[in-house]
């Protein structure tokens, strides 16, 4: 018995040194991820390192099956990184005996009840098949392994494992094999037939991928066993998703199919006695007049969407009005009259809500030029919409004044309406609404040209520029710039450039500047002279030099030293935008600086040691 002892345990110590290394790494692993949840999430890390070791024909009888096990005990933060191992072990080999392993250990994330886990699962199987399609594998993967898996997914009672049937069955029809396709079309009406709800409901949201993909034989077929039924379902959210069923049959098919099939089903969505029925009608009704076309939508569906976009539920009229906004552009002369006839019966008793989504379709549909009868139609809302009593619909006017309002028309009533609209605004206490008058200074400028401007808009610009509301000024900043960028040199200074001097050093003298202070405010100081930047912009260097220069250096005096401070931005930034001049014209801003670099706050001193930094860096050779 001794002898037979000993000479086993010489023949243990001759095992070659791989396989008993082989075994080691396993058995460390093992213990790694059945201890606590840290040592387990490493030991996942780094599995890469067991696979290596192991080889394919080890990892298949040992590894893949002690992790499907495993897995069922761990806790849910590990699962990422779990599937991102699967993910692994799936490239180690391609044998159909071994990726069957794979996809058993996937099933127990497709059968989560979390949607996250369960839907990073199905991508995880989806990237497999599609790799193994891209690989050497001398068989086809969803015929062997994959159809199997749905057909037992689809009989389970366990409602997540048939929602992740339902997803996967579209995803991998086209690959499976023709007698496969029949069992997955089983499988996907057994599904529908089950009393869940929530399964059916993912039946009927992915079905259009289903019949986007079948033959025309089986998609027609498909439609009366489960499209049919879906329309009439007795649950809302099952008849909502019908429609884009629908939608993905009807390219398939000719007009007397659809005839038959598709106009029924879409006409009872859009009149469901369901407003989440209709609303998702609405939303979608581009995707009606893209598959249909413009003749048979007119012919046929277009009496419907005017219901839509006039129905009585709130929520279904917006979604079809923000909806046809954006596709509206499309539609022909004769399509968009009709449009415009509609919407003009329609204006006089909706909601001021209403009333602004269709003067951005209106606005739409003016700017692709479209000819009388459409234009009047058009001119007659706009006059309409201007003179209404909502604040709100009139600011929507002037929002969209560029294709709304030609320029030879603003000397008539509607520039009348305009600019008693902006008098309303600048006097009210809505400042979002000024914030849109500053917004569109620069368009009202551009549209109308510097001579309408200067009447109608100059007063505007000014109030605007020294509003309370430090967004309304910011804003009003760029829509100088700009203006100043484009217009004649001459008229940013005789205009622009005079009127913020006046504000500055003579605000007594100024109708901006409220006469009831004996001095400007501080911040009112700060915005005039960030304007003096935004004009200097497009002025010679002689004017800026004689006009401005001259009240900036006065400006770093002052007793604020946020003014200071934003004096000295201004003469850095001059520097920049005067780089290519002669430097002496800058020896006295220069002196100016130095002096305030020992100013008694920090931050003038901080900004007056950067101008000169800057001056260095433009003019110092």
């Amino acid at each position: 018995m001794e002898a037979s002892h000993e000479e086993e345990e010489v023949r243990s110590y001759e095992k070659p040194p791989d396989e008993r290394f082989v075994y080691l790494a396993f058995d460390f692993f093992k213990n790694e991820l059945l201890g606590d949840d840290n040592s387990a999430m490493e030991a996942i890390t780094h599995i890469d390192v067991v696979t290596q070791e192991l080889g394919p024909e080890e990892c298949e009888r040992l590894l893949v099956p002690f992790l499907a096990e495993t897995q069922a005990t761990m806790p849910m933060r590990t699962f990422n990184s779990i599937l991102d191992a699967w993910y692994t072990l799936s490239k180690i080999s391609n044998s159909e005996s071994y990726i069957r392993g794979i996809f058993q250990g996937l099933e127990f994330f497709i059968s989560q009840e979390d949607t996250d886990i369960r839907s990073k699962g199905i991508n995880l199987i989806l990237k497999i098949v599609n790799d193994l399609k891209c690989s050497d594998a001398s068989y086809n993967v969803v015929d062997a392994v994959i159809v199997p898996l749905l057909k037992k997914l689809s009989t389970s009672e366990w409602f997540a494992e048939a929602i992740s049937a339902c997803i996967l069955i579209p995803r991998t029809y086209a690959d499976a094999s023709e007698e496969n396709q029949q069992q997955l079309r089983e499988c996907y009406k057994q599904l529908w037939e089950t009393n869940v709800l929530i399964v059916r409901k993912e039946v009927a949201r992915n079905l259009h991928k289903l019949l986007s993909i079948m033959t025309i034989e089986h998609s027609v077929s498909m439609f009366w066993l489960v499209l049919k039924n879906m329309s009439v379902d007795n649950q809302e959210d099952v008849r909502a998703h019908c429609v884009e069923s629908c939608l993905a049959f009807a390219k398939r098919c000719s007009t007397e199919q659809n005839m038959s099939f598709s106009y029924p089903v879409i006409l009872a969505a859009a009149a469901d006695s369901s407003w989440r029925v209709r609303k998702a009608v609405a939303r979608g009704y581009y995707k009606i007049f893209e598959v249909f076309g413009e003749d048979e939508f007119c012919e046929r569906l277009l009496e419907a969407h005017f219901c839509l976009l006039a129905d009585s539920n709130d929520i279904v009229q917006e979604s079809a009005l923000t909806s046809f906004k954006t596709w509206c552009k499309l539609l022909s002369e004769a399509t968009a009259e009709r449009y415009v006839t509609f919407f003009q019966t329609q204006l006089p008793a909706s909601s001021s809500q209403t009333k602004q989504y269709i003067c951005q379709i209106i606005s739409s549909f003016a700017a692709c030029d479209h000819k009388e009868p459409v234009k009047s139609l058009i001119n007659s809302m706009v006059m309409s919409m201007i003179s209404d009593d909502s604040l709100d619909l009139r600011l929507c006017v002037i929002s969209n004044i560029e294709v709304l309002c030609e320029r030879r028309a603003f000397e008539g009533e509607l520039g009348k309406k305009i600019t008693e609209t902006i008098e309303l605004i600048l006097q009210g206490t809505r400042w979002h609404h000024r914030l849109v008058l500053a917004e569109k200074t620069t368009a009202l400028y551009q549209h109308f040209g510097f001579g309408i401007f200067e009447r109608y808009f100059n007063d505007m610009l000014f109030r605007l520029l020294v509003d309370g509301v430090w967004k309304v000024r910011n804003t009003m900043l760029f829509s100088i710039e700009n203006i100043c960028l484009e217009c004649k040199a001459t008229w940013a200074t005789d205009t622009i450039l005079t009127e913020l001097l006046k504000m500055y050093i003579e605000p007594h003298n100024s109708k901006y500047i409220s006469q009831d202070r004996t001095h400007i405010s501080y911040s009112t100081k700060i915005i005039l002279l960030q304007a003096l930047v935004a004009v200097m912009k497009s002025l010679d260097i002689d004017v800026a030099l004689a006009q401005v220069v001259p009240l900036l250096i006065t400006a770093t005096k002052d007793p604020v030293a946020n003014v200071r401070f934003v004096a000295v931005k201004a003469l850095s930034n001059l520097f920049h935008i005067y780089k290519d001049e002669d430097p002496e014209s800058f020896r006295c801003i220069r002196s100016a600086l130095f002096k305030l670099k020992q100013d008694s706050d920090i931050d003038v001193r901080y900004y007056a040691t950067m101008a000169l930094e800057t001056y260095m860096a433009f003019f110092d050779t």
